[in-house]
């Protein structure tokens, strides 16, 4: 990707310019062909990371954003693989980073409390979703020319739920604006991203970071061992209430600092972000061109979607709404060969990969009244499904989410499978009726529990006799809700076996010394 001179990247990305490149990774100012705007565009070339990390924490910034929908955080549009490249597609956003702006030295005092009230919003409706960003610094705060404030690269953000990606002794976020526990590798909460606002707003009115050392050593050390009671003296300019904010911020023990940016934007008189908050424009005169307008780009938008070109993405998490569906005409079907009508003709489904567990093997399909009437005519299927999934209809995989048509399923009783690889699979009885749509939405966080196993030295993890790999894993294991049989071996020590009880949405922390 040298020559990015009106080039069209994964088949819907015309690039405009380049921001950034190096070997693996790239930003770019680019077009999106459908959508018809200019995005920001992140790729990353699989086959040219050293580390595996590197791609998780580009997935998992991904899978943040696409939750998340607040006038104050960057927005993504879609991301998904093609090829052997990842990529992320966000909204652009012409616009200068925190750090340049504090170096021009122009700022006034309600300027920089504007520019943190904006932040607080962002923070409140991120953490009210149970996001914790990880990596806040004037770097990840775009600011343009108006003034609008957006958080950016969440590439570091992790659910209040999960569990640490990385142990004790690797330290993820940026040294002179992490909080102490962010250093000691502890669990990390919202009041982790609170600490370093505090130190974002210090800089900002006092002019420098309390913590920078000499080294990245030496400002951690700072960090670790600063003198509370010495914060107080050097905001003496600073204006109230943003002083004894910022003291209640920069407080060592998570449990002493402000509880929350909610509670901080009620101290300086502003609402909390309980939902996202629509952008202000300016009204336009005439109601009647107004509704023209829409119905004039809602065909534009149709058009598009029937005429492009099939793109599956392996990854993504928006939602498509039905609108954007364009009619497919019908096409025979029987009960052992399922067809999905496509842009760009009709193509058998794909069988699966590998052998299905037992317990997703279907019964034979059993035709409904209407459909044995109507033997010829398929229905429609639709399935959302959060992050993504493979679509199975009766053992047969026949398309990965998101989708962009409809799939045209034979009529009757269905057998609906979602399978990713990170879950357990998604097993629904559907039923099919000829030319209606039936249509499916899922989120699969929101079915399963998980289980975080912490084992020492080591142990090889047996759940319900399905071997899970050795410890330590990567992430927590996904396990439908209930009761399950644990089995833990190593070969120096005894075998433990015992049941263990998952919850919905919850985090099992199992812990095993066999010493």
């Amino acid at each position: 990707m040298d020559d990015v001179t009106k080039q069209i990247l994964f088949d819907k990305f015309e690039i405009l310019s380049c921001v950034k490149q190096d070997e693996s990774t790239g930003v770019y100012i680019a077009r999106h062909i459908y959508l018809g705007k200019n995005i920001f565009l992140k790729t990353l070339d699989q086959d040219k990371i050293a580390d595996e990390a590197v791609l998780k924490r580009f997935k998992r910034e991904a899978k943040v954003l696409a939750r998340l929908d607040h006038p104050n955080i960057i927005k993504v549009f879609d991301f998904g693989t093609h090829g052997h490249f990842f990529y992320i597609s966000f909204e652009y956003f012409e616009s200068s980073d925190l750090r340049k702006i504090m170096q021009q030295g122009s700022l006034t005092d309600e300027r920089k409390t504007d520019i943190l009230i904006h932040i607080l919003k962002g923070l409140d409706y991120s953490h009210q979703n149970k996001i914790v960003h990880r990596d806040l610094k004037p770097e990840n705060i775009l600011i343009d020319t108006k003034g609008q404030v957006k958080i950016a690269d969440f590439g570091l953000a992790q659910g209040v739920n999960e569990s640490r990606l990385t142990n004790k002794s690797s330290i993820v976020g940026t040294p002179g604006y992490m909080s102490p526990e962010q250093i000691l590798g502890e669990k990390l909460t919202s009041q982790s991203d609170l600490f370093s606002l505090g130190v974002i707003a210090y800089e900002l009115f006092v002019g420098k970071n309390p913590f920078l050392g000499s080294d990245v050593g030496a400002t951690i050390n700072n960090i670790l061992t600063f003198d509370e009671s010495r914060i107080p003296a050097s905001l003496a300019n600073t204006p109230a209430p943003w002083n004894e904010i910022i003291v209640g911020l920069l407080k060592r023990s998570k449990k002493e600092r402000i509880g929350s940016a909610g509670e901080i934007l009620k101290r300086l008189g502003k609402k909390e972000s309980q939902a996202a908050e629509p952008i202000k424009v300016e009204k336009t005169k005439g109601w009647k061109f107004k509704a023209a307008a829409v119905f004039a780009l809602a065909a534009v938008i149709l058009v598009i979607f029937i005429s492009r070109p099939r793109h599956t993405s392996e990854i993504a998490n928006i939602e498509k709404p039905l609108q954007q569906i364009p009619d497919t005409s019908a096409v025979d079907s029987t009960s052992k060969n399922i067809l999905l009508q496509t842009s760009v003709g009709v193509k058998m489904a794909e069988k699966p990969s590998g052998n299905l567990p037992e317990k997703l093997i279907p019964s034979p399909p059993q035709g409904n009244i209407t459909a044995k009437k109507n033997p010829n005519i398929p229905g429609k299927l639709f399935v959302r499904c959060s992050p993504w999934a493979e679509i199975f209809i009766d053992s047969v995989k026949i398309d990965t989410t998101p989708l962009s048509d409809t799939l045209r399923v034979a009529a009757g009783l269905r057998q609906l499978i979602l399978k990713h690889p990170d879950y357990p699979a998604y097993i629904r009885k559907i039923v099919i009726e000829p030319m209606r749509t039936k249509v499916v939405t899922v989120n699969l966080d929101t079915l399963f529990g998980f289980l975080n196993c912490k084992i020492y030295p080591w142990g090889e993890i047996f759940i319900d006799g399905k071997t899970q790999g050795q410890s330590p894993f990567p992430r927590p294991i996904c396990l439908e809700p209930g009761r399950h049989l644990i089995k833990v071996k190593n070969p120096q020590y005894q075998e433990v076996v015992e049941y263990i009880q998952i919850n919905r949405r919850d985090t099992t922390e199992y812990e095993l010394d066999f010493e």
